[in-house]
């Protein structure tokens, strides 16, 4: 048992005491919410991995291939001389035969409420 000389004495520990809870109050809240921003974050990182995944999926091969309409726009500025545009014309027709020869795999339907 404490005996304490006065009672100011009496409210200083009393006060230190709930400082101390205190203190462990806010560092087990610290903690908590570190711990649901790390999730959160996680969570977020997870999905934005595959929808970037899907959205790859579903977008046309792009690469080097130029359309025409940029090939006469570069023609059009000057950036490009009409020898250099009939060249890279005619192997950018050549590759587009080529895909539409080639079969593709088909791709799966899309999901959504059906019928």
């Amino acid at each position: 048992m404490v005996v304490f000389q006065s009672s100011r004495e009496m409210c200083l520990v009393a006060m230190q005491r709930s400082l101390d809870t205190l203190d462990m109050r806010t560092v087990r809240l610290i903690g908590w919410l570190l711990a649901m921003i790390a999730v959160v974050l996680v969570f977020y990182l997870v999905i934005a991995h595959i929808r970037g995944r899907w959205l790859a999926g579903n977008e046309p091969p792009t690469g080097e291939q130029f359309t025409l309409e940029q090939l006469r726009t570069l023609l059009r500025q000057g950036k490009m001389s009409p020898d250099e545009f009939e060249r890279v014309k005619t192997l950018t027709l050549a590759r587009h035969q080529q895909s539409l020869q080639t079969p593709q795999s088909p791709r799966p339907p899309a999901a959504g409420p059906h019928p």
